[in-house]
């Protein structure tokens, strides 16, 4: 080996060999001239993250994601999920001159841009402000219907269900999943959906709450209690405030299955025009949950589906067949529903089909305020569903309504489409004979 070579080798040895001090010095050097503010409360970086898109030009930067979302469609006068564009980084043209990249991290967002360009002190201290304002009653929170149905990051496989557990493509994946985990703030800055692409539709084409839908859900008595005590707690923000009690509440449905829990949940927050945030519990951990429940929507309901599958009394029946990951505790779910880490501004509902199966100390008062049993359909109900399914068929409505007097909301109205497709079939195969 020649000289030449030789005096190429020791230069490459000598920059891997000294090249953490070279990194630590170039990352000093351009720190002179670059910054990276962080921001790691949910609250204040949603609020300042809207600040920023609304006074910006938005480029996309990265690999695009698609994500689906649930929002009144005007074009076509329906209510449907649709596809959109949703980044966690984000190149922006502050005041359409200056630029800046905003991204996410786990507690929140990440601004970087070159120093003294971007007044970013200035601009979080007026956000602040505006958040002040909005306590004493100034500003109100603008909210907005959509759903989001959220699980554990990392995979949990259940022993009980497999003896050998499907592993991912790579080892390393699980802790992927679990250290790439976003907060989920650009996701709901409302002004950022405006600018996002929606695939096959244009943004003029989405509605919002001042779009009605059609009425096409029956309001039972039980119904009506839930709604009216969700609407007085989203209306009641000052009042819980003056009096320093948390503004927040908590709702028990129960009942036999079919009854129409979920859906009511869901009708509800569509007619109030807030978020559902729906946590999957059963494969989430205790961190994960706190993640989420702690960035949850303000004014939004979250939604706890069929909790005796996962809680029977204080145990979680599901960790015992975990494999991957603890899974959360008793202990957990009730100190953030109502404890130390407890989060205002939510209204948190749980649905069972079997009531007794939970812990006295879940139901009690402060954590659970009502406990609302939906029963069978009555008359009203049925005559309400036969006629907006049946309306080609008003024949058979009589029969279907009297046959149908011990039915849950969900097996009536399978019973209906039934015998309405049925006919339709049927009708079209003699039309095209």
């Amino acid at each position: 080996m020649d000289m030449q070579n030789l005096t190429l080798f020791a230069g490459i040895g000598a920059v891997a060999g000294f090249w953490g001090q070279i990194k630590s010095t170039l990352k000093k050097f351009f720190s002179f001239f670059i910054r990276s503010d962080e921001i790691n409360n949910y609250t204040f970086a949603r609020n300042f993250s809207q600040e920023i898109f609304e006074n910006s030009k938005v480029l996309r930067w990265g690999n695009k994601k698609y994500e689906g979302g649930f929002y009144f469609v005007k074009k076509f006068n329906v209510w449907s999920d649709v596809l959109q564009v949703v980044n966690s980084s984000y190149i922006v043209l502050w005041k359409n001159k200056i630029p800046i990249i905003i991204s996410e991290t786990s507690g929140g967002v990440k601004v970087t841009y070159l120093f003294h360009t971007f007044p970013f002190k200035n601009l979080l201290s007026g956000v602040y402000q505006k958040f002040v304002a909005g306590l004493n009653g100034e500003k109100k929170t603008n909210n907005y219907f959509y759903v989001d149905e959220i699980s554990g990051k990392t995979p949990n496989f259940n022993s009980k269900s497999s003896n050998e557990p499907k592993l991912a493509s790579s080892p390393s994946t699980y802790l992927e999943e679990k250290d790439s985990a976003k907060s989920g703030v650009l996701r709901n800055v409302n002004v950022l959906k405006n600018k996002s692409e929606i695939i096959s539709l244009d943004y003029s084409d989405i509605g919002n709450g001042e779009d009605k839908k059609t009425e096409d859900y029956y309001w039972s008595k039980e119904g009506l209690d839930f709604y009216n005590e969700v609407k007085f707690w989203l209306d009641s923000e000052d009042w819980f405030n003056k009096r320093g009690i948390a503004h927040r509440a908590g709702i028990c449905l129960y009942g036999k299955p079919g009854g129409g829990k979920s859906r009511l949940v869901l009708e509800t927050a569509r007619k109030l025009d807030i978020p559902l945030i729906k946590l999957n519990i059963g494969d989430m951990s205790g961190e994960e949950f706190l993640s989420h429940f702690q960035n949850a929507e303000k004014n939004s309901i979250v939604l706890l589906e069929d909790i005796e599958c996962v809680f029977r009394g204080r145990k979680n029946v599901l960790s015992e067949g975990s494999l991957n990951k603890n899974l959360i505790s008793f202990d957990v779910l009730i100190n953030a529903i109502s404890g130390v880490k407890q989060k205002n501004n939510l209204m948190i509902c749980l649905t069972t089909n079997e009531i007794s199966a939970l812990d006295p100390a879940l139901l009690r008062d402060g954590r659970c305020d009502s406990k609302i049993e939906l029963k069978e359909l009555d008359e009203k109900g049925r005559k309400f569903i036969a006629k907006n399914i049946l309306c080609d068929w008003p024949e058979l409505m009589e029969q279907v309504i009297n046959e149908g007097n011990s039915d849950m909301a969900a097996s009536f109205e399978a019973r209906c489409v039934k015998i309405a497709r049925e006919k339709y079939y049927s009708e079209k195969i003699i039309r095209n004979s």
